[in-house]
């Protein structure tokens, strides 16, 4: 459930965390707002986490593992080389909004 707060505010609670309790002691910067590419990823990941633990709560072992299994790999891969399975999703499915977005402000994507 702390995860899919990301998907529903433009900060989760893990970086209200570290934003509050952590970087004031190791004097980092703030973690940055959310954008609408990491609102879903937060969202997709906090959907998955839940379905996770719904089946290992009821002891259904493919709901318990799939979508962990699949949450860890898309994290290694977001980790290692930075990219974003649910930032491209978001492409995919608002590209053309995106698009029209940046025209109308005159930035590239």
């Amino acid at each position: 459930m702390l995860t899919l707060t990301g998907g529903l505010n433009k900060r989760s609670i893990y970086d209200r965390f570290y934003n509050l309790v952590i970087r004031p002691v190791i004097h980092t910067s703030a973690i940055p707002e959310h954008s609408a590419p990491r609102r879903l990823g937060c969202a997709i990941g906090g959907t998955l986490f839940i379905i996770s633990g719904i089946g290992f709560l009821n002891h259904i072992t493919c709901l318990a593992f799939s979508p962990a299994i699949f949450m860890i790999v898309f994290a290694a891969i977001a980790g290692l080389n930075q990219w974003c399975f649910a930032s491209n999703i978001y492409m995919f499915l608002f590209r053309r909004k995106l698009l029209s977005e940046s025209n109308e402000s005159g930035t590239d994507l």
